[in-house]
């Protein structure tokens, strides 16, 4: 049993000296495979065009910065949340986006050689596709407090080839939601304040409207009082006459 194990195990010896001459008779081939491989993997990878990744952190604005944009004559305060959730919903509305894109003309910075584009469109949703609105990222511990999202940064981010061309076309988004924000504001501020305008309007008429009816009901009182009085008055010279006459023919 012994000596069939040492058979075996020289055996199991001699194929591996094999194996590792067979490898020594071919390392010319192995080592001109292996640097072919790797030289086409760099040329590969030196052709890739190289992205970048443009970011710009914000965060809600503060109480005074509400306060300035609402007013302190505003019928409804708006919070620092509410403001701020209404600039993450302008500013990833895609079709604020491509509005962005197209007033700012980035297509013929995209396209300097003025290439012929077949599909425009396609184009331009391709390039807002990549516009990403990331929330801020949460590290729990071990406090109960939860935080605050508002509080912490949000980030927009967009990839491409131009870092330049990127970082106009995500600060013009910026200025531009942040405008829409705040004018938004400021139109549902004036639209309050004439539908204001307009009840005071429609409650004054209402009153004066009353107050002529008041007054045309109380000149028909008096009307009516002075008529009443009148006839009474009618009344007494009548029956003084009567009187006087009756009393003439019985002295005659």
């Amino acid at each position: 049993m012994l000596k069939n194990n040492e058979e075996a195990y020289y055996q199991d010896d001699i194929d591996l000296r094999k194996i590792f001459n067979s490898l020594l008779e071919r390392k010319f081939f192995i080592s001109v495979i292996t640097i072919f491989v790797t030289a086409i993997a760099i040329q590969y990878a030196l052709t890739l065009p190289t992205n970048y990744i443009v970011s710009s952190s914000f965060t809600s604005p503060n109480d005074n910065s509400v306060l300035a944009i609402t007013g302190q004559d505003s019928f409804e305060q708006e919070t620092s949340a509410t403001l701020f959730s209404d600039f993450l919903t302008n500013i990833s509305n895609r079709n604020i986006q491509k509005k962005v894109f197209i007033d700012g003309d980035f297509l013929t910075l995209m396209n300097p050689g003025n290439e012929l584009i077949d599909d425009v469109e396609l184009q331009i949703a391709g390039f807002v596709e990549r516009v990403k609105i990331s929330p801020p990222a949460i590290l729990y511990t071990n406090s109960r407090k939860v935080p605050n999202l508002t509080e912490l940064p949000y980030k927009a981010s967009i990839v491409g080839k131009n870092p330049e061309f990127l970082s106009l076309y995500l600060k013009k988004l910026i200025d531009y939601a942040n405008f829409i924000t705040i004018n938004q504001k400021e139109l549902i501020a004036k639209q309050k304040i004439s539908n204001r305008l307009e009840e005071i309007s429609l409650e004054r008429d209402l009153l004066l409207e009353q107050a002529e009816k008041d007054r045309f009901s109380q000149i028909e009182r008096i009307k009516e009082k002075d008529a009443q009085k009148i006839r009474q008055i009618n009344d007494q010279i009548g029956r003084a006459r009567y009187q006087e006459k009756v009393n003439r023919l019985n002295q005659i």
